[in-house]
């Protein structure tokens, strides 16, 4: 019996490691990302009771609020970023040092598939905007750039709320009796009635 070679074997508790630390990571930013919907439920719910109450001063401390949970949650979601960027370029590393991260030209090992090239042939050779719209194309694909987006459109729907808060509204006469509403019927004197009459 051959016993193996000890760089291979610490080679693979390595990749078996960074696959944990980068499940790990993963589930960080699951969990941030429920906690931050939570949050923005809460909020709405909370926005809507002081819509209803005429209270402008408490909703607007809702949308700064808001504001500024979304910056903590995208600021914690970015650390968690890199931190598990950081396990795809060492389990690409790994796979490479391993001979498991291509096979005929294509990529075959689970985080080489994952890796973003930098600096290929193809990139190097295009112009500019080419490279930037590639850039923002990968990165709209990409969890990342969907969590990017909904915090972005977050934002914008707070501060619009807060710049120009909605001003009509809905009566309680109106909500209270709906039957006072106008009738688009005329009646036998040709003039329209109301429910109120």
């Amino acid at each position: 019996m051959a016993t193996e070679d000890p760089i291979f074997e610490a080679r693979k508790m390595m990749y078996a490691h960074c696959v944990d630390m980068h499940k790990y990571f993963l589930t960080w930013r699951e969990r941030l990302l429920a906690g931050y919907a939570t949050m923005l439920a809460a909020l709405a719910i909370a926005y809507s009771w002081a819509y209803n109450e005429s209270s402008t001063y408490f909703s607007r401390a809702i949308c700064i609020a808001g504001i500024v949970m979304t910056f903590i949650f995208w600021g914690l979601d970015r650390r968690t970023r890199d931190l598990y960027r950081k396990c795809i370029e060492v389990g690409f590393n790994i796979e490479e040092q391993l001979g498991i991260a291509y096979q005929d030209k294509k990529q075959v090992g689970l985080y080489s598939s994952m890796r973003l090239p930098l600096n290929t042939e193809k990139t190097a050779c295009c112009t500019v905007v080419r490279r930037i719209v590639r850039w923002l194309w990968r990165w709209a694909r990409s969890h990342s750039g969907a969590i990017d987006i909904l915090a972005f459109l977050a934002l914008i729907g707070m501060v619009i709320l807060l710049i120009c808060p909605p001003t009509s509204k809905p009566t309680k006469n109106a909500v209270a009796n709906p039957s006072s509403k106008v009738s688009s019927e005329p009646s036998q004197t040709g003039e329209i009635k109301t429910g109120s009459q």
